[in-house]
């Protein structure tokens, strides 16, 4: 569904509010995905150190972790994610908050509810920037 160069297997979704758990894994299937929930930011932190992902949609509200701060930490790692594609899907519309995710290394900032296109069009979106990242470092 996204194109010839990238799948969509294996996602993994970051968020603490159980409400909204379904909603991203399902968007991902109807978009031929599958996705990881983790049942806290401390686990998906070990999940981003062990497993390579395609994508990773996380929120940025944690009880005891900053969304920015994981950000950063999977970019500034060496880990099988520092390229992955990293979009935020959030309720908070702050423009500086957004900034600081961006800045942090996120490929896209989505206020949530999300639609299907939507996050469709952003994961291309991102996807094609890594790519053009990871095609520029090897030059």
């Amino acid at each position: 569904m996204l194109g010839r160069s990238r799948s969509l297997q294996q996602n993994l979704v970051i968020q603490e509010e159980t409400l909204d758990h379904g909603v991203l894994p399902m968007l991902l299937k109807s978009l031929g995905g599958d996705a990881s929930c983790p049942d806290s930011p401390q686990h998906a932190v070990q999940l981003l150190q062990e497993r390579q992902f395609d994508v990773v949609l996380t929120d940025l509200n944690f009880l005891n972790l900053s969304g920015i701060e994981l950000i950063d930490a999977v970019r500034k790692g060496e880990g099988p994610n520092a390229q992955t594609p990293i979009l935020v899907v959030t309720t908070d519309d702050c423009e500086e908050t957004r900034k600081a995710a961006l800045s942090a290394g996120a490929d896209g900032y989505l206020i949530k509810p999300v639609l299907r296109t939507t996050l469709q069009q952003e994961i291309v979106n991102a996807v094609a920037r890594r790519e053009a990242l990871s095609a520029i470092a090897r030059r």
